[in-house]
């Protein structure tokens, strides 16, 4: 389990963003690091979709932006937990039933990263141990349940 340490590349979180579009970056500081009002909002949407007050066909109309900041954040902090998670995890797509537990896993374990960021930013903290905050998550059951469903 590694450290939140911030973007692991040289300005990663700015290039991933700014190749989608140059207006998501007002979602990152001056210091290159994720604003925390929006990694509190894709928070909030994540446990949203998990509880399943938001279907993952209506993530447009709720923040069109949502999946490409995620996609950043896991990316650009090289978390390799949520990574996994990520590959297996169907979100729903047309072949699947949503929630499945990937798509549960998924969302818990970038909940729990996004916190532990929000509070190292908060602190001012640049390399907390979030370990004890983040739960382990067992790739092999969540592929054995995509795998089983095929």
């Amino acid at each position: 389990m590694q450290a939140l340490e911030g973007p692991r590349r040289m300005d990663a979180l700015i290039a991933i963003l700014d190749s989608y579009d140059e207006d998501l970056l007002g979602a990152v500081d001056a210091e290159g690091h994720l604003v925390i009002s929006v990694a509190e909002r894709m928070r909030d949407v994540a446990g949203q979709l998990e509880r399943g007050e938001i279907a993952p066909a209506n993530l447009d109309e709720v923040w069109e932006w949502w999946s490409t900041l995620v996609m950043a954040f896991v990316e650009a902090y090289e978390i390799e937990d949520v990574q996994k998670l990520a590959a297996v995890a169907p979100m729903g797509s047309e072949n699947a039933q949503f929630p499945t537990l990937a798509d549960m896993r998924y969302l818990q374990a970038l909940q729990l990263w996004l916190d532990a960021y929000i509070g190292e930013r908060r602190s001012g903290s640049t390399a907390q141990d979030v370990e004890a905050a983040f739960v382990e998550v067992d790739i092999a059951d969540v592929q054995a349940e995509r795998f089983a469903g095929a």
